[in-house]
C-alpha cells in the first residue's frame, strides 16, 4: 500500500510540474541568474582580497630588504680589532 501512495505522489508531482512548466522555467532561471550574480560578488571579493594580501605582502618584502640594506651599511662601518690596532 505505502509504494502505492508513494507513486501517486510522484505522480501528482509531475502532472503539476507540467501544468506549472513555464513557472517553474522562469524560477528556474531566475534562480540561476541570482545564482551567477552571487558568484560573481564572491570572485570580485575575492579577488580584492587577493590584490590587498599581494600589496602587504609586497610592502613587507620591501621593508625586509631595507632593514637589510641598513643593516649591511650599519655591518660595514665597524672597524674590527685590527683595523683599531693599523690605526694606533
Amino acid at each position: 500500500m505505502l509504494p502505492f501512495i508513494a507513486g501517486l505522489a510522484v505522480g501528482v508531482g509531475a502532472v503539476v510540474a507540467y501544468n506549472n512548466k513555464d513557472k517553474l522555467k522562469e524560477m528556474a532561471n531566475d534562480g540561476f541568474e541570482k545564482s551567477k550574480e552571487f558568484a560573481k560578488d564572491i570572485k570580485d571579493s575575492a579577488d580584492g582580497a587577493m590584490d590587498c594580501v599581494k600589496e602587504k605582502m609586497q610592502k613587507s618584502k620591501e621593508e625586509e630588504e631595507k632593514a637589510k640594506q641598513a643593516s649591511t651599511k650599519k655591518a660595514g662601518t665597524r672597524k674590527t680589532k685590527a683595523d683599531k690596532q693599523d690605526d694606533k
